[in-house]
C-alpha cells in the first residue's frame, strides 16, 4: 500500500481494552536422549477482567484449569459480543504453546487472523467469522474482494513482555510483590498452584499500575508495545510542533542510508591486568540528544551536486542528509560492510546526517556532494524528554524503582517508531487447521522479501514493505548521528589510546581517560557519565564479547550456558511460536539443547600485535590521530 504524505495527527483518545485474561502456565519437562524436552502441561491459572470506561476494573474472575480444553473453555466463556478479548501471558510462546492454542482454537471456530514476532514482541490475533464471511471462505472466493464485516468476536493475544521486557521476578521485585520459590517438578498440584497463580496476580498488578502511569502523565489511548505507546503519548500530550510526513522516495532512500544506529567497537582485543580500569556510562544517551537538538520536521527541498558553500549555507538553519565523499583522517563515520558499521579513515562515501556534515566541513573533509535532503526543524522531543527525565530523576530518589524503569522505557522507545518499517499482513486463503507451514519468498518486481504462515484454519502473507505510515527517518537517523557523535567526543576527550571499547552509550577506559573526562562525570545530569562498574582485569573478544572483572557479556550465549571447552557452549534454546510452527509442533512446547562455537575474527579494523586495533584504510589517506 503506497503511503500518502501527511502531518502526523495528534491523539485525543484515552481508551482501555474492556475483557482482558491474564493467564500462566506450568509444566512438566520430559527429556529425550536426542537433547529435546518437551513440556507436558501441568496446570494453568486464569485471571479475567472487565474494565469500565475509566479503564479500572469492575468485574474480577479467576479460576484454575487442569487441561488445555478446560482452560479454553472457562476462558472464552468469558468473551461477549462484538468485543476484542484480550490474552495476555509473560513469555507468550511458552504459554500458547502449552495450552495447544493452534489445536483447541480451530477446534472452537476460530480462525488465526494476524501473528507478528519479532524478538520478545508477540502478537497472535484470532477471529469467529461472520456468517457471511464463513460462506465466502467456503465458497474459496477471493478473501480481498469480501466487502462487509469479517469477524463477530476477535481474540488478542500478546505478551506482557511487549511492554515490560524482562523476567516477571524482576518486576515483581519493582512492584514490592515478589515472585514465589519454584516447588520441585515431583511436588504435588497443592505447592504448584500458589506459584502459578503469583504469577499472574503480578501481571495484574503490574497493568494496574501501568494505568494509571498512563492517567498520571497523559499518555492517551492504550497500545499493545511499549514503542507504540511511547510515540502514541508523545503525539497525546508532548508534540507541540506540526510534523510533516513526506512520501518522497528519494528522500526516504538517502535518510535510510544514514540511519545507521549505535557505534559498537573495540579497540582494543585482548587481555588487560594490573591497572584501575572504568566503564562509564553516559545518562540516557538517546533522550540527551533528543532534548538537545532540533530535528526535522518538513522536508524542505531535495538536490544533486551541491557545492560546499552551498552546503554551509543550507546548515546554518537547516537539518541536511547528504550522500558525500570524504577524506578522513578521524575514523569517525560508519560504513555498512557485510551486514555491519565500520569506521574506516581515507577516502569514503557515506550519507552524513547534519552533525556529521558540519564536523566534516569545519574540518575540510568533504569532498564531493552527490546528493542532499534538507528538512525544516524544531526541538519536537524537548517537552517529553523534560518532562520524563525530571520524574526519573525524582523516582531514582524516592527509590520507586517500578516506574524509574517504566519511565527509562518510554524515554529510549521513542525515537525508533520514527524508523520503523512497513508491515503488510493479510489473510490469503484457508486450509485444514491441521495443516502446518511457514514459507518464505521475495517479490522479484518489488525485492520485498515475504513470509506465508499456514496455520490455524488461515494463510497468512506478511511482507515488510516501504515505510511506516507515521515514519520520518530522517528524524531517527539524527537522533543516532547525534548520539555517535557525542560518543565521539568523548573518546577522543579521553585520548583515543586510553579507551579500549565502546558501545552505544558507554565507554571502557583507564585512570588517564577519567581523569580527562572530570568535566562530563555527573551521575544525575543527562548526557554525562557516571561510573557504572570498576575493575583491574579485562579481556575483550569481539564486540559485545568481553570480560570486565567478574562480569561477562557474550552476546548469544544465554546465562545458562555450560562452557565445554574453549569457545564452545552447550545451550537450552526457548523456540518461537513461528519456529513451533515451521517444526510441525502444536501440541506443546519444545526445548532444544544446542551447541555453539563462537569463532573470532577482527573484522573492523586491522590488529596490530600490541593488541590494540587501527582502523581500515580506504585509499592513499594516512592515518593521522
Amino acid at each position: 500500500m503506497k503511503r500518502l504524505a501527511h502531518k502526523l495527527a495528534p491523539n485525543t483518545k484515552t481508551t482501555w481494552p474492556e475483557d482482558v485474561l491474564f493467564f500462566d502456565t506450568e509444566t512438566i519437562p520430559h527429556h529425550s536422549a536426542n537433547g529435546d524436552t518437551r513440556q507436558e502441561f501441568r496446570l494453568a491459572v486464569g485471571c479475567y477482567i472487565r474494565y469500565r470506561r475509566d479503564g479500572y476494573p469492575d468485574n474480577v474472575h479467576c479460576f484454575r484449569a487442569k487441561s488445555p480444553s478446560e482452560f479454553w473453555d472457562k476462558a472464552l466463556a468469558f468473551v461477549r459480543p462484538q468485543t476484542t478479548f484480550h490474552l495476555v501471558a509473560h513469555n507468550l510462546a511458552f504459554d500458547a504453546q502449552t495450552l495447544r492454542t493452534f489445536i483447541e482454537l480451530p477446534a472452537r471456530g476460530l480462525r488465526l487472523v494476524f501473528l507478528y514476532e519479532s524478538g520478545a514482541t508477540r502478537l497472535v490475533k484470532w477471529g469467529w467469522p461472520t456468517v457471511e464471511f464463513s460462506a465466502w471462505l467456503d465458497a474459496k472466493r477471493p478473501i480481498a474482494e469480501f466487502e462487509g464485516k469479517r469477524w463477530t468476536q476477535t481474540l488478542q493475544m500478546m505478551d506482557n513482555c511487549n511492554l515490560f521486557p524482562g523476567s516477571v521476578a524482576s518486576w515483581g521485585k519493582s512492584l514490592g510483590f515478589p515472585k514465589l520459590p519454584r516447588p520441585p517438578y515431583k511436588a504435588d498440584d497443592v505447592e504448584w498452584w500458589p506459584y502459578c497463580t503469583r504469577d499472574v496476580e503480578i501481571m495484574v498488578e503490574l497493568w494496574g499500575q501501568w494505568r494509571k502511569f498512563i492517567d498520571e502523565h497523559k499518555l492517551g489511548t492504550f497500545r499493545v508495545t511499549i514503542g507504540s505507546q511511547a510515540f502514541g503519548g508523545f503525539r497525546h500530550g508532548y508534540m507541540h510542533n506540526r510534523i510533516e510526513i513526506h512520501d518522497d522516495p528519494e528522500a526516504v532512500k538517502l535518510e535510510r542510508a544514514a540511519y545507521l544506529g549505535g557505534r559498537t567497537e573495540p579497540f582494543y582485543v585482548g587481555h588487560l591486568e594490573g591497572q584501575n580500569l572504568f566503564k562509564l556510562d553516559v545518562n540516557s544517551m538517546y533522550p540527551y540528544v533528543m532534548y538537545e537538538h532540533e530535528y526535522p520536521t518538513r522536508l524542505h527541498g531535495l538536490g544533486n551536486e551541491l557545492s560546499l558553500a552551498g552546503l554551509s549555507s543550507l546548515l546554518e538553519k537547516h537539518a541536511v542528509i547528504a550522500d558525500v565523499d570524504v577524506e578522513i583522517d578521524e575514523p569517525v563515520y560508519p560504513v555498512k560492510e557485510d551486514g555491519k558499521n565500520v569506521y574506516p579513515v581515507g577516502v569514503l562515501r557515506t550519507s552524513l546526517c547534519t552533525p556529521e556534515l558540519s564536523y566534516a566541513l569545519k574540518r575540510g573533509w568533504i569532498q564531493q556532494v552527490h546528493s542532499f535532503a534538507v528538512y525544516r526543524t524544531r526541538r519536537i522531543f524537548y517537552w517529553y524528554v523534560e518532562h520524563f527525565y525530571a520524574l526519573k530523576r525524582q523516582y531514582g530518589d524516592d527509590r520507586d524503582w517500578l516506574r524509574r524503569q517504566l519511565v527509562k522505557l518510554l524515554l529510549n522507545s521513542l525515537y525508533g517508531k520514527f524508523g520503523q518499517s512497513g508491515y503488510e499482513d493479510s489473510l490469503i486463503g484457508t486450509a485444514d487447521p491441521g495443516r502446518l507451514e511457514v514459507s518464505y519468498g521475495m517479490d522479484m518486481t518489488t525485492h520485498t522479501r515475504f513470509t506465508i504462515y499456514t496455520a490455524g484454519g488461515s494463510v497468512i502473507k506478511q511482507a515488510r514493505s516501504g515505510e511506516g505510515f507515521n515514519s520520518f527517518v530522517a528524524i531517527a537517523a539524527h537522533v543516532t548521528a547525534y548520539a555517535r557523535m557525542h560518543l565521539w567526543s568523548l573518546i577522543k576527550q579521553a585520548g583515543r589510546r586510553n579507551v579500549y571499547y565502546c558501545d552505544t552509550d558507554s565507554v571502557i577506559t583507564n585512570e588517564t581517560g577519567l581523569a580527562s573526562l572530570r568535566d562530563w562525570m555527573d551521575p544525575d545530569r543527562l548526557g554525562y557519565l557516571k561510573v557504572e562498574e570498576t575493575a583491574t582485569t579485562l579481556e575483550i573478544r569481539a564486540p559485545k564479547d568481553y570480560d570486565f572483572g567478574e562480569h561477562t557479556v557474550r552476546k548469544g550465549v544465554p546465562l545458562g550456558a555450560s562452557l565445554l571447552d574453549g569457545h564452545t557452549f552447550t545451550m537450552e534454546t526457548w523456540p518461537s511460536i513461528r519456529s513451533h510452527l515451521a517444526d510441525g509442533r502444536t501440541d506443546t512446547y519444545h526445548n532444544q539443547d544446542v551447541t555453539k562455537t563462537l569463532t573470532y575474527s577482527v573484522d573492523w579494523g586491522e590488529l596490530q600485535a600490541d593488541g590494540w586495533v587501527t582502523p581500515y584504510t580506504r585509499g592513499l589517506r594516512p592515518l593521522l590521530f
